[in-house]
């Protein structure tokens, strides 16, 4: 994807000619290695085809940035430069560059930059838990941004063949597998164990772990793994060790975690494991094709597999084992996780409060990320304050305004909300309003806009049918009156139905179901008869066959062929491509969009006008174009000297002083003053009035053949 011009960085010269520098943002971690098999390295990229770019003072390092572990950075040395189109491959080990390894499932590369003389994060990428002999690469040409490939440092990515095993625990998380797990407790612990409540079952007690896979082979191959265990679950879903007389439940679902009693232990990348007792779900496929079905509309959702579980030699039956979202999960999906919350129940009954309101931030168990800066979701919940007198009054009919909320990815929750609705996921985060919002997690990648994530989704494709318009939850009431939003539930919902029959899933249903028949049979602890089991799965072709004239009806009126397109930026820099940030158009009804450019494409300088085309799937619609003006130009950077302290005079004339402040364009740099009350400006020439913090903010609006520049900042005070 990548002309390959420089597979090294180079020093220029001293006596090297003025070079037009490209910006640091062209720069970008574009292939990881993590295993001896593939090697460890790090490759950058230059994504500008005709601008090289300076690394001079760039670090690399797999720590944090603050200087208290530098004996983990790298830093490129004066004149280092990255060719245009080129690439660079850092190495570790011996005779290599990096001062670190690199390992898979449990680091993550941050690239600091050099940016108007300070350096700053520019970049992080966390290594997912690659199998051996896999690197983890960037394709800006592709929706999907990081897949797994096949190592080529120094070159263009190529993308791991179609059905590569690229994760160390795909074995676990295989729905027609079935393996067995064997837990061992002492007395000591199974007493602590059995102390555990539905309100009080948080503490890992010390357990002894093994697992003989479905082939037949056993992990760890003699003894086992010191892990530590604990119950789980909520109303209706937990079970003591010990039957009580308020919850006669026999089956009791279990958290394994590996490094629980020994400090970085993990289990082929794993750090969690979640056993499901399935007591709610008769059929014991719900979870499964749930989560698949989010995972067909790219929506991040838990992989699942199936296992037998034993306790102090008891046998307790078939669980189903969910992958858990974590850092090492998410890794598959996001460069960089600021904060993963969980969501849960607001605790009253029947009006239930929803926790993304002012005051409820802290209802929110971090389960990724600083906890003790939630500025992120006090901002989300900030902005959604604002618009509850708009929110409130939603109605199926309400209006449609184009909101754009900067804390949340619109296209995102329409889809997972949609799929929610379509599932009848009463007790999800779009579920019955006097019950949700429920069972979900809110993931923000890195500061783009939360994202909603899926849980708890066993008691759905069940006779308990949820309406498609109401919730209580405000980001679905936010949904129907975003225009972005309601146009991907609107259209998701609308492809759901043939989606569904096209990818067979009342086949799909009944094979899980099948295959694991002599697991299921023998389990009599989950507290269904082989009756019940039956007519719930027999059930799943009734709901599906229902859902399509439900859905038929509600959204006959409601999808168009209607297009809305905002992209991220109208401008790029010259040799730089066209990515899914410019190309990123939606429309209210399934169908294909396709551009005038190609994702990828670096067009040449001047305005120009890409068509977005849609063609809806639906023929009683009519095709519909939307025409966007992007402005391909050469950046230009501000070079802006310091302020010093200023000492009022009461001389006039002493208190005007011209600032030297310049552009790499060679164009004339604006000056405004942001503190009127202490310091004017006219042109560069600034007046000091009166003793204060004087701030002025400099900026270049660019012409024809200049983007505009990035606006600088600066203060001094004024004694």
């Amino acid at each position: 994807l990548f002309l390959v011009f420089s597979f090294t960085v180079t020093e220029v010269p001293a006596s090297a000619a003025t070079i037009t520098w490209g910006v640091p943002s062209s720069v970008v971690i574009n292939e990881i290695g993590c295993d001896a098999q593939a090697g460890e390295f790090v490759e950058l990229a230059n994504i500008d085809a005709i601008h090289p770019v300076s690394l001079a003072g760039w670090v690399i390092s797999d720590k944090s940035l603050d200087n208290t572990e530098a004996n983990h950075d790298y830093k490129f040395p004066a004149g280092s430069k990255l060719a245009a189109g080129g690439y660079v491959v850092l190495r570790s080990g011996i005779g290599g560059k990096l001062p670190f390894g690199i390992a898979c499932a449990d680091d993550s590369i941050r690239l600091a930059a050099v940016v108007n003389g300070k350096l700053g994060l520019h970049e992080e990428v966390a290594v997912p838990n690659l199998a051996d002999g896999f690197t983890w690469s960037r394709f800006i040409t592709s929706p999907k941004l990081w897949q797994a490939s096949v190592p080529t440092s120094g070159s263009a990515n190529v993308v791991a063949p179609a059905g590569s095993v690229v994760d160390r625990a795909a074995f676990l998380y295989d729905p027609e597998l079935e393996h067995n797990i064997n837990l061992t407790l002492t007395t000591a612990a199974r007493i602590e164990l059995a102390r555990q409540t539905r309100d009080d079952h948080k503490t890992y007690v010390p357990a002894k772990f093994s697992i003989t896979t479905s082939s037949g082979e056993r992990f760890p191959a003699t003894g086992t793994l010191d892990v530590g265990i604990r119950l789980k679950g909520s109303v209706g879903s937990f079970c003591p060790l010990v039957q009580t007389s308020e919850l006669d439940c026999q089956k009791p679902a279990f958290k394994i975690k590996f490094d629980a009693f020994v400090p970085g232990q993990t289990f082929f990348g794993l750090k969690k494991m979640t056993l499901n007792n399935m007591v709610q779900d008769p059929s014991m496929t719900n979870q499964v094709l749930s989560y698949q079905l989010f995972r067909d509309y790219g929506i991040v959702a838990s992989r699942t597999g199936f296992a037998s579980v034993t306790l102090d030699n008891f046998e307790y039956g078939l669980y189903l084992n969910l992958e858990q979202y974590d850092d090492i999960s998410l890794a598959w999906h996001y460069p960089v996780v600021t904060h993963l919350f969980e969501g849960q129940h607001g605790g009253a009954y029947p009006s239930t409060p929803d926790l993304l309101n002012p005051g409820y931030e802290a209802k929110f168990p971090v389960d990724e990320g600083d906890e003790n800066d939630i500025s992120d979701l006090e901002e989300l919940i900030y902005e959604l304050s604002n618009l509850r007198d708009e929110t409130d009054q939603f109605s199926p009919s309400s209006g449609l305004n184009n909101y754009d909320l900067p804390s949340v990815d619109e296209k995102q929750i329409g889809i997972m909300m949609a799929i929610e609705k379509y599932i009848s996921h009463w007790d999800g985060y779009s579920g019955t309003p006097w019950w949700t919002p429920n069972n979900h997690y809110l993931v923000n990648p890195n500061g783009s806009g939360f994202h909603i994530l899926p849980g708890g989704a066993d008691q759905t494709w069940t006779d308990w049918v949820e309406p498609l318009d109401s919730s209580g939850a405000s980001l679905f009431k936010y949904c129907m009156i975003e225009i972005v939003c309601r146009a991907a539930f609107h259209s998701t919902l609308a492809d759901l139905p043939s989606h569904v029959e096209d990818q067979d899933y009342v086949g799909k249903f009944n094979h899980i179901f099948d295959i694991h028949e002599d697991s299921r049979i023998a389990d009599i602890y989950q507290g269904y008869t082989e009756g019940d089991r039956a007519y719930h799965i027999n059930f799943k072709a009734t709901y599906i066959s229902s859902r399509v004239n439900v859905v038929k009806d509600y959204v006959q009126y409601k999808v168009s062929s209607a297009m809305y397109w905002t992209p991220k930026s109208l401008s790029l820099e010259s040799g730089t491509p066209f990515t899914t940030a410019h190309l990123n158009a939606i429309a209210a009804a399934p169908g294909t969009i396709t551009y005038s450019v190609n994702l990828g494409s670096r067009p040449a300088k001047g305005l120009i006008t890409v068509v977005a085309s849609f063609d809806p799937d639906d023929p009683s619609l009519e095709a519909n174009e939307y025409e966007v003006v992007f402005k391909v130009a050469d950046r230009q950077t501000l070079n802006i000297p310091a302020l010093p302290t200023r000492t009022l005079s009461k001389k006039a004339a002493s208190n005007k002083f011209t600032v030297k402040a310049t552009s790499s364009s060679k164009l004339t740099v604006k000056a405004t003053s942001l503190t009127t009350s202490v310091c004017t400006v006219s042109k560069l020439t600034i007046q000091v009035k009166k003793k204060g913090k004087c701030q002025i903010r400099f900026s270049q609006a660019g012409n024809a053949n200049y983007l505009a520049a990035a606006s600088v900042t600066k203060y001094f005070m004024v004694k």
